[in-house]
């Protein structure tokens, strides 16, 4: 019923809640995530415990737990022993998460700008989830939250430079390529609950409504 009335009509002089001509984005978010409900309710996945959850005291008072935070950290971007990439500042992140206490676990995958890659990582991304329970879904680079879509999770998304402003080719201009990461980064920055620019710079590239 959703799936049919979200497109569907609405009263006179009543725009969309979710559709923007000038900015789809948060329209296309809510239609995926809905897809992605209907898949869990399909295949009978449960709704991971929530942090809050574990441990709750019915009488409102603070529970102290010893069980870690349990964060999937997605990412196309993990250095490779050997490879050409300089990304080593992600593996570093989650090393400092992991002797912090936070429970990390790291889904990598190389995207190529390949939309099957990325399906194959969402893929991997509800395999995990489904064989463990997590608690934070954080995707490196704003592209890489399309492996996190759908989860019920909170998302947390880094964004490190080229996946929001675009990817600047030799000549100093901006690569068509680069569009269809750019557009998955905003889809994401639209969906998550927390979005991190690793400089100032980058913050009038944030899509409208995002902070």
């Amino acid at each position: 019923g959703g799936l049919r009335d979200s497109p569907g009509k609405h009263p006179p002089g009543r725009p969309s809640e979710t559709w923007d001509a000038d900015d789809p984005w948060p329209a296309v978010g809510e239609w995926w995530q809905g897809f992605g409900e209907i898949i869990d309710r399909g295949s009978g996945s449960t709704r991971p415990v929530r942090p809050d959850e574990r441990g709750a005291n019915t009488t409102g008072g603070t529970v102290e737990t010893s069980e870690p935070i349990r964060v999937l950290m997605i990412t196309c971007a993990w250095p490779r022993p050997g490879g050409p990439r300089t990304t080593h500042f992600v593996k570093r992140q989650a090393d400092f998460l992991a002797a912090a206490g936070v429970d990390v676990d790291v889904l990598h995958f190389n995207g190529n700008r390949h939309p099957l890659n990325y399906v194959r990582a969402w893929r991997e991304a509800r395999r995990r989830l489904a064989a463990r329970r997590y608690d934070v879904v954080h995707a490196q680079f704003g592209q890489s939250g399309f492996a996190a879509l759908g989860t019920g999770l909170p998302l947390v998304v880094t964004l490190r430079g080229s996946d929001i402003p675009g990817v600047v080719g030799p000549d100093g201009r901006y690569l068509a390529s680069g569009r269809v990461p750019q557009g998955l980064t905003r889809l994401v920055c639209h969906l998550a609950q927390r979005v991190v620019i690793v400089s100032e710079h980058m913050r009038p590239y944030l899509p409208r409504g995002v902070q």
